[in-house]
This record gives structure tokens, C-alpha cells and sequence, in this order.
């Protein structure tokens, strides 16, 4: 179980991590994730099935699709590595675990 907490905190790491992403001739500055999102939204306008099916899959998961007027995002780039473990420390405080039935077996 520990093991998986470490994969977990190195995997949100490694996707907020900011990296440059060319679009033409421009040059933008984003995190890891972001970037594989773009990415693949771009993909999807030139007509690849999968790329669309991803980007759909993507909105559907976070929600898009639900009818909130107004959305609000979190920016954790601009965090420190003090303030990211912070969050990550008061998050972890806060959850409450909800158990499949499937985890109850």
C-alpha cells in the first residue's frame, strides 16, 4: 500500500511538471499533463478517432459534459514544493475513503 502512495505522489510530480510545448511558431509554457491534453485535442481535429475518443473520454471524466456554468481550475504549477506537499498533506487529511463493494470482499 505504501508503494502505491510514492507512485502516486511521484506520478503528480512528474505531470505538473512545466514543460514547453510548440504550437507553430509559438512557444507555451504548461504543465506535463496539460501539454499531453493539447496534444491530443490537436490530434483529434485532424481526424483521429482515438484522439477524439481520448479527449471525450478526458471531459466526460472531469465533468464537462454536466451542465456547470462556471468552472473554476487549479493552477499547480505555480506552487512551491512546500506548498504542493502541504496540499497534498491537508487533502489527504480531509478525504474520506469510499469502498467498492468489490473492496469489501
Amino acid at each position: 500500500m505504501k508503494n502505491r502512495k510514492n507512485l502516486k505522489a511521484e506520478l503528480r510530480e512528474i505531470l505538473t511538471t512545466t514543460v514547453v510545448l510548440r504550437r507553430g511558431s509559438r512557444r507555451q509554457r504548461l504543465a506535463l499533463l496539460s501539454a499531453i491534453v493539447l496534444t491530443q485535442a490537436d490530434r483529434a481535429l485532424q481526424g483521429d478517432a482515438c484522439a477524439t475518443k481520448v479527449i471525450v473520454e478526458i471531459a466526460r471524466n472531469c465533468g464537462v459534459f454536466d451542465g456547470n456554468s462556471r468552472e473554476y481550475a487549479l493552477d499547480l504549477t505555480k506552487l512551491s514544493d512546500d506548498e504542493l506537499l502541504s496540499l497534498e498533506k491537508i487533502t489527504a487529511k480531509a478525504q474520506t475513503i469510499i469502498r467498492d463493494e468489490d473492496d469489501e470482499e
